[in-house]
């Protein structure tokens, strides 16, 4: 009712009469039941509803019915929203991660990527400056997941040890590629026995495509790395090459000839057999040059025969070992062992976590690589899988025709968590990520170990938090690791 109206004159004056004159009362009564209705008010009492009343005032989304009934009014919007509690986007997946606080809220952030219902799908991309604290979410998000019995597998191109403490932590398996180790795995090896993953997952007949013909475009995928703008004849003697050579060891287009009869994988070829067949032919001993480094030159070591036990469910592949002449060449080695890996995982679900993953679809890449990387972040999903990728150089990133392979990858990630940047590259990822000029400003403000969780249209700053255990392995802190050598003392 209005306040200025007659309704309220004879509302006020209620009480003044009810002690007075009963009869006067049931005649005013009657008079403002009158004129309510005429206007469609009702005026309820509420005798003996004071707790119930009280209670549905309270934000715990529950209402007496009675007092609800009595309640019902039109009111505007504005009215509404100024009595809700609650203002920002919270993230609470049952099941999931802890992440960290809500910078706004400071309610816990629990992500699980894996639920297909809520996301379209579970890949994450992050980007941020150097010192923004990259390292320590990959670190957290990989540990994390491993405990709740996923498998992990790290590709690390650069600082590779802060990797290596949480995965001995964690009783995982750490192998650095480079010239002078001997824990590579073979590149040549072949670890799948068929390339239709998802015959498996539904239970339905596997297809026969090769395998073979699968691996040998990819180790020409990794010998193009290395040498640059090979003619279609080089690609036509490299693909004969290693027809040949794997013919060497009985393995041929036909699946079934990559096991034995108890249904193991037969000896593999390593590179050394590679290069021995391109010298065999006096045209194409120009092309042997590239492997002769890893046959008789300084990165031997890299392609001598192994045994390596990659049933480990957390494995770390560092190549922060390679040299700058190498390094391509390297990332895209461990990106194809743990594209194997990946794709043999069946109904086990898996995350692969790349950190500067951006090399192979930058500028200084070439589209084989690039389509390559592209196409296993989009399909690794399918496979109950996720990719976690991470940039540091945005320019790099869209640096290949024209940024499409770094935009793909961009697309095939629905989570994307932005840390602390420079205000140019924010800009780059504005209209990408549909960022406003606030968001863009904070993110150039955020501290380490702060970032903004970008996932559709809701975008919520993030503050993450390890354990003092994961802390004491991941952290690199100079300060930290000067007072632990001296026992306590800074």
């Amino acid at each position: 009712m209005n306040r200025d109206g007659e309704d309220f004159y004879y509302m006020h004056t209620l009480l003044e009469v009810v002690a007075d004159d009963p009869e006067t009362l049931e005649q005013r009564v009657t008079e403002l039941e009158r004129r309510c209705v005429a206007k469609e008010l009702f005026a309820k009492r509420c005798d003996y509803k004071q707790e119930q009343a009280f209670l549905s005032m309270l934000p715990l989304l529950s209402i007496d019915p009675d007092i609800e009934r009595k309640a019902r009014r039109n009111v505007p919007t504005s009215g509404v929203a100024a009595a809700f509690p609650f203002a920002s986007y919270e993230l609470s997946d049952q099941g999931g991660i802890f992440l960290g606080l809500n910078m706004n809220n400071r309610s816990p952030a629990f992500l699980d990527p894996y639920d297909d219902y809520k996301y379209t799908n579970g890949n994450m991309w992050i980007g941020g400056s150097s010192g923004a604290g990259k390292t320590f979410t990959l670190n957290c998000l990989g540990g994390r997941l491993r405990q709740q019995g996923k498998r992990v597998i790290y590709i690390v191109p650069k600082k590779g040890h802060e990797f290596r403490p949480l995965c001995e932590l964690m009783g995982g398996l750490y192998l650095r590629l480079s010239p002078s180790s001997e824990d590579c795995p073979n590149i040549m090896a072949i670890r799948r026995r068929s390339l239709d993953s998802y015959a498996s997952l539904k239970n339905m007949e596997e297809r026969r495509d090769s395998v073979l013909a699968e691996k040998i475009s990819r180790l020409i995928i990794w010998y193009s790395l290395q040498k640059r703008d090979l003619s279609d004849v080089d690609k036509n003697h490299l693909d004969e090459s290693l027809v040949k050579c794997y013919g060497h060891y009985g393995i041929t287009a036909d699946n079934a000839t990559l096991t034995d009869e108890n249904g193991r994988f037969k000896e593999m070829p390593i590179l050394a057999d590679w290069y021995s067949v391109l010298n065999e032919n006096p045209g194409t001993k120009h092309l042997a040059v590239v492997l002769a480094r890893y046959v008789t030159g300084s990165a031997a070591a890299m392609g001598r025969r192994n045994n390596i036990d990659l049933n480990n469910k957390y494995i770390v592949l560092d190549t922060s070992g390679m040299p700058d002449d190498l390094q391509l060449p390297g990332i895209f080695w461990a990106t194809d062992v743990a594209n194997d890996l990946i794709m043999n995982a069946g109904t086990e679900l898996s995350a692969l976590i790349a950190d500067e993953l951006w090399s192979l679809v930058g500028a200084n890449s070439n589209p084989l690589a690039a389509g390559f990387v592209q196409e296993m972040v989009k399909t690794i999903r399918g496979l109950g899988g996720i990719a976690v990728t991470s940039t540091q150089g945005m320019q790099d990133l869209f640096g290949l025709d024209g940024g499409k392979y770094g935009k793909g990858i961009l697309d095939s990630s629905r989570i994307k968590l932005i840390m602390q940047m420079e205000e140019q590259e924010a800009r780059l990822i504005q209209n990408v990520l549909n960022l406003s000029d606030l968001e863009v400003r904070q993110i150039t403000r955020l501290r380490r170990g702060e970032g903004l969780l970008c996932i559709g249209y809701n975008h919520v700053p993030i503050a993450f938090y390890a354990t003092e255990r994961e802390y004491n392995a991941i952290t690199t802190s100079s300060t930290d690791l000067r007072v632990r050598r001296n026992g306590g003392d800074a």
